[in-house]
This record gives structure tokens, sequence and C-alpha cells, in this order.
């Protein structure tokens, strides 16, 4: 929430999964690609992909429809990959499509502990040309127990 909470305004990247807009805070984006192939990761959190490597950096892949409840992502040519900061290391989610970037006024964003307790995974929600885009905390994609568990399967692959 701090990305929401600071500013008068805040940034968010829209991206699509499953049909449907989510944001992302822009200040944890580092940068946007195609898809390429995701390499599998053993005994990896359900939510994980697998893993690419990016200029010789392992990244995991999160994908963000089965992050969400939605069913893994089908294969598709025109995916993409939106690397963000995590808590523990880099990850990379995959979408279905990058959007646009938006500047929102911090007024227009509802904070979800009030509309929604225990929403874990949400900083807010807001209205974006007619269309209600949920607002994401980066962060709480992985559990602390997940990033234990992805850590542990990317130390068995290494050499």
């Amino acid at each position: 929430m701090s990305d929401i909470e600071g500013t008068e305004t805040t940034v968010i990247v829209v991206v699509r999964t499953a049909g449907r807009g989510f944001g992302l805070p822009a200040a944890v984006v580092e940068r946007v690609f195609a898809a390429v192939e995701i390499t599998p990761i053993p005994e990896a959190p359900a939510a994980v992909a697998g893993a690419i490597n990016i200029h010789g950096a392992i990244l995991p892949v999160i994908d963000l429809r089965q992050r969400l409840g939605y069913g893994p992502s089908p294969p598709s040519l025109s995916a993409k990959l939106v690397v963000v900061q995590g808590p523990v290391r880099p990850l990379a989610l995959l979408v279905e499509a990058v959007d646009r970037l938006v500047e929102l006024p911090r007024q227009a964003i509802a904070g979800m502990a009030e509309l929604v307790p225990g929403a874990r995974l949400l900083d807010g929600i807001a209205a974006v040309s007619q269309q209600l885009i949920f607002l994401y905390d980066v962060a709480a994609f992985l559990s602390p127990g997940d990033n234990h568990s992805l850590e542990a399967a990317l130390g068995r692959l290494a050499p």
C-alpha cells in the first residue's frame, strides 16, 4: 500500500489476464517483453510457471492467471512477461497483454481493507475508462512459505 498511500497520484501499469484488467504499481515494474520459453521448476509453488534466463539472471515466472485463481494461462504467441521487483528477488509475471500506463489521483483509489477485509493480494480498486481495475500488491503474490519453497526449488537446480 505504500505505493498508493504516500503520494497525491500513483502510476499503474494496466495488464490483462483472464480477459480482465489488473493494475501493478509502475514503481516496481522493471521491463516488459514478449513471452519466451519457460522452463518448469520441479517442486515450485503452483502459481510458478517456471523460470527464464534474462542476460544470465534466472527469474521465476508467476502465471498471473493461475495465481488469481483463473487456471493456467493457455499457450499464446502474444503473451507478455512483466519483470517486477518482488519481495525477495525480481519476478516475471506472465500476462496476456500490457495495455497502458495510467496516472490516478490517490482519492480515485478505494482501499481494499475497507471494501474486502482479508484481500491480501489487493492494494485497491479504481475506475479507469469506465472499467474497474484491481490494483495488486506485488509483494503479496507469493506468501513467505511460497517464497521459501521457490528458493529451495531454485537451489536444487543450481549446479
